[in-house]
């Protein structure tokens, strides 16, 4: 299954991009297994679903490469940063200039209370549904807000900063869930 996923990953990837055939069928790897994780864990265990790969491979909705995808698209922002030799450390994250700003701050606040909640109850799809909400709040926040090209450069290091907090949580999120995200896709 896990062959077959990656596989079916490995074509979309090289209908999509110029890459190496190495890296590409180790990112569809990564991707497919972590398509499956979530797919299975983002459901009820006390509830029924359709298996359906098709679905789980998708790149829209609630799947575990749109979460993927989120992660290497912040890691993507981070990287041209960096490239500029700019850097955010030390910087704070300041209050909201935003709705959708705010709306990624309320997402990230949940972090403890869901992983506490998830624990307890031992309901992986509580983290699943946690970091679907907060991939959509950072997409929202995303298209709304021009972070490379903001001229304040206070402002613009707490967007930094606001992304590298994302960042961890999406990634800490994903490896409790037992899949990681690659570098690029």
């Amino acid at each position: 299954l896990i062959s077959e996923t990656a596989e079916k990953m490995y074509k979309k990837i090289s209908e999509n991009h110029a890459i190496e055939e190495e890296e590409a069928r180790k990112t569809a790897n990564m991707i497919g297994v972590a398509a499956l994780k979530y797919g299975d864990l983002s459901n009820q265990a006390s509830k029924d679903y359709v298996f359906d790969v098709d679905r789980f491979i998708s790149f829209e909705g609630n799947t575990g490469p749109y979460i993927l995808y989120t992660i290497v698209r912040i890691k993507s922002i981070l990287h041209k940063y960096h490239d500029l030799g700019k850097s955010a450390e030390g910087a704070v994250i300041t209050s909201a200039h935003s709705e959708s700003e705010k709306n990624l701050m309320l997402e990230i606040s949940k972090f403890n209370a869901v992983i506490d909640g998830a624990f307890a109850d031992t309901a992986p799809h509580k983290i699943c549904s946690y970091i679907y909400d907060l991939a959509n709040a950072f997409n929202s926040f995303y298209h709304e807000t021009k972070i490379m090209s903001e001229e304040d450069e206070t402002v613009q290091k707490s967007y930094i900063r606001l992304l590298e907090l994302t960042k961890s949580v999406l990634e800490t999120s994903i490896d409790l869930l037992g899949f990681s995200a690659p570098e690029r896709m």
